[in-house]
């Protein structure tokens, strides 16, 4: 009943639909380049394990659907942390060893983009709260070797304030937005692309995630 709760996991499981909506049909599409298309599911990959991620810290045990949903149904089974934990390792592992280092389009998942979700997840995973999360120390080791990748891979900005797109010196009669400035840095690993096209906006800007 609290709004907050029910729009994030609302938003959470549509995300995860989607995802396991090209996953689940890649096979049957033809006239594809197979390398492209197994980047395509790796990305696919990389955003149902972020929306797991989301989910599991928040909830505890939680529903894992991994197929598409094709029909109505009331069957819900929560799984056990431990275990969404463990597909969400196996989908960045693999999709780690597919993606590549640099995307075809600015804001696609990357190499990096996986590694970096692997960081946070063997950090997570690693405290194993009361033995629910299937857990050990040795996620902490896991989680130094990834974190190391990204931080050489992606140096910091040599100024803060190169992280953001100038601005007017006035904010408040600011008028171009998004920015003309491209906001592109080496410090970025992941960014969603919001856009200010009607086609692609609406719902809180959440339509971008159904255009590919």
């Amino acid at each position: 009943s609290i709004g907050q709760v029910a729009t994030l996991w609302n938003l959470l499981y549509k995300e995860i639909n989607r995802t396991n909506t090209v996953i689940s049909r890649a096979e049957a599409v033809v006239g594809m380049d197979e390398g492209l298309k197994a980047i395509r599911v790796a990305e696919a990959k990389v955003l149902r394990s972020l929306s797991l991620f989301y989910a599991v810290q928040q909830w505890g045990d939680v529903p894992m659907p991994l197929e598409e949903t094709t029909s109505a149904s009331k069957e819900v089974t929560r799984v056990a942390a431990a275990e969404v934990y463990s597909q969400i390792i196996t989908d960045l592992t693999a999709a780690e060893g597919v993606l590549p280092v640099t995307a075809s389009d600015y804001g696609r998942a990357t190499k990096g983009t996986a590694q970096f979700l692997l960081a946070r997840v063997y950090l997570t995973r690693g405290w194993n709260y009361d033995n629910s999360l299937g857990g050990s120390t040795a996620d902490f080791g896991q989680a130094l070797s990834y974190a190391d990748k990204i931080i050489a891979a992606y140096p910091l900005a040599a100024n803060y304030s190169d992280l953001f797109p100038a601005r007017n010196e006035n904010p408040l009669e600011e008028t171009n937005f998004p920015s003309t400035q491209n906001a592109e840095n080496p410090e970025i690993v992941f960014a969603v692309q919001f856009s200010d096209d009607l086609v692609a906006n609406g719902r809180g800007n959440e339509l971008h995630s159904i255009w590919g």
